[in-house]
């Protein structure tokens, strides 16, 4: 058992594991009831998967992941939304909501949102997409290889 998550989020090496010729990798199926989920990450304290059942909040989503880091620029925070390799970038201003009380920045969330807490401030939308574009491909790729293998579109 190997958990990439550690490895993408955490840099822990040690679940980066060499595969062999005819090693068998397995990847288990998401119960049902942790279909609709959302994505944290960046610059909080449990980045991953937020299973959910019903309307989640980017403060709830937030709190599910335990919070944020001492570097994070709350200010700065983003939703991706849609399409991942044409997604909608939603700015939201986690600052606002925690201390002014502004609701209108609390989104809720959809399923398959992805939150981002940055730890340097974000300039530009392509320089955000940057930023994030390795984060981007380890959730894309799966579905890809899926696709590519069972002849929907060409593997690059």
């Amino acid at each position: 058992m190997v958990n990439l998550n550690k490895t993408i989020t955490q840099g822990d090496l040690s679940q980066n594991v060499v595969l062999d010729n005819e090693d068998t990798v397995v990847v288990p199926v998401i119960a049902e009831d942790k279909k609709n989920r959302v994505f944290v990450f960046g610059e909080v304290n449990n980045p991953g998967v937020i299973p959910t059942r019903g309307d989640l909040t980017v403060v709830e989503a937030l709190a599910l992941a335990g919070g944020f880091k001492q570097r994070a620029v709350l200010g700065d925070a983003r939703i991706l939304r849609g399409d991942m390799t044409r997604p909608e970038v939603i700015a939201c201003d986690i600052d606002r909501i925690l201390n002014k009380g502004d609701m209108s920045q609390n989104v809720k969330l959809r399923n398959g949102d992805m939150l981002y807490v940055p730890k340097n401030a974000i300039g530009r939308v392509s320089d955000f997409l940057r930023e994030i574009q390795p984060i981007l491909d380890f959730i894309i790729w799966p579905a890809r290889v899926y696709d590519a293998w069972s002849g929907n579109e060409p593997f690059d």
